[in-house]
């Protein structure tokens, strides 16, 4: 996955690796299959997460993401 921060602050823990904190114009990329989890630090926060084709996103925590206001949109 590439993350590109919009706007506001994100800490990305990545499990077995150190968290990354992005600030608006940074990128970071996650590994295939790595386990993360994107914490806002500065609010409201916007990013643009670019996958490959085929890719699958599995929640964790459901209804926290929808009350978060998240949501996918596929681009062909």
């Amino acid at each position: 996955e590439l993350w590109f921060m919009l706007r506001g602050g994100l800490r990305i823990d990545i499990e077995g690796s150190a968290s990354v904190e992005l600030a608006p114009g940074d990128v970071a990329i996650i590994r295939q299959g790595a386990v993360h989890s994107p914490i806002a630090t500065e609010e409201p926060a916007s990013v643009l997460i670019v996958n490959k084709t085929g890719f699958q996103t599995v929640m964790r925590d459901q209804g926290t993401l929808a009350a978060s206001g998240y949501r996918e949109q596929r681009i062909d």
